[in-house]
């Protein structure tokens, strides 16, 4: 056996520069002020609201991931077996979807709302599901899924038609209603900003109006539709304005009532965008000719915009 000649260490030293430990060593960790003390119950309160689920936003990103890969199955299995392959397997979900002022004069005013679903290249899809994802899992916890869904719904609406008053092109694309969703956290943040903490009151109110000024600048690109974008902030902070949240208090029995009915009218018309899109499908895709004349109506796309020169 080898003996060890480790030595010890004395410690004296290291005793004399190591303050005791006490209870007093952890007050810095406390509110040590009312002020601050009103501070952490807020942010506690805060954090509380983020920690519940959002289905909504959940089943919102599943549903534009069925639309665009559904764009597929449709060219696969209905339009090319019935008029030949399209040079772009995403024209036929553009063609069925998309708003287009021309058919949505003459009657196809689903297309107001079904633009929102449909997207013109897997990374406007990809780019506007981020979008929703970093943002719109927060908003619904802070407005309730109930509030959330008629920002959405609404904001849609208003994207469409702020983008058939303003922007004569074809256009598709869910940005309006994130958008809306946008202004949605910012009036959240400026009604409630002496009831969050102050970091998070700055971050929600002032803090998102330069990313706001930029995505708008960044609109006037001339493949973007500035008019969609617009008129989907409008919406949904207007609505986010008139619905409050649940940090006002209990919402009364007639209140909750009325966004249930609002909810099932939006269901109802969201399926009957749906079954337009699908009846438009069928008589385009009857005979060879009816397709080249829905292609003909529908002119060339762009990605939530202005045609290129």
């Amino acid at each position: 056996m080898i003996a060890s000649t480790t030595r010890a260490v004395p410690l004296a030293g290291f005793e004399k520069r190591m303050p005791p430990f006490s209870a007093n060593s952890l007050r810095p960790l406390r509110p040590t002020s009312p002020r601050e003390l009103e501070n952490f119950r807020k942010e506690i309160n805060f954090l509380r609201a983020l920690q519940g689920p959002a289905p909504a936003t959940r089943g919102l990103l599943t549903l534009i991931a069925a639309v665009f890969l559904g764009a597929y199955l449709l060219n696969w299995s209905v339009v090319t077996p019935r008029v030949g392959a399209p040079a772009d397997p995403l024209l036929p979900m553009l063609l069925v979807g998309a708003k287009i002022n021309t058919e949505i004069a003459a009657g196809a005013w689903w297309r107001l709302l079904s633009a929102a679903f449909v997207h013109g290249s897997w990374l406007h899809a990809l780019v506007n599901a981020y979008g929703l994802f970093m943002l719109g899992g927060v908003v619904e916890r802070l407005f309730g899924t109930r509030r959330f869904l008629l920002i959405y719904a609404v904001a849609a609406l208003c994207g469409g038609l702020a983008s058939y008053a303003f922007n004569t092109h074809p256009s598709v694309g869910a940005s309006g209603a994130i958008f809306g969703v946008f202004g949605a956290a910012i009036v959240f943040g400026f009604r409630h900003r002496s009831s969050l903490p102050a970091h998070i009151a700055k971050a929600l109110s002032v803090g998102m109006l330069p990313w706001l000024v930029f995505s708008l600048a960044f609109g006037l690109l001339p493949m973007i539709d500035n008019a969609a974008h617009l008129g989907g902030l409008a919406g949904g902070a207007a609505l986010a304005a008139v619905l409050g949240t649940p940090l006002q208090g209990q919402e009364s029995h007639r209140f909750a009532t009325l966004q249930n009915i609002a909810l099932a009218l939006c269901a109802a018309v969201i399926i009957t965008v749906f079954f337009s899109a699908a009846r438009y499908t069928y008589n385009c895709t009857n005979d060879p000719a009816a397709w080249e004349q829905c292609v003909e109506a529908a002119g060339f796309f762009e990605t939530e915009a202005s045609p290129k020169p």
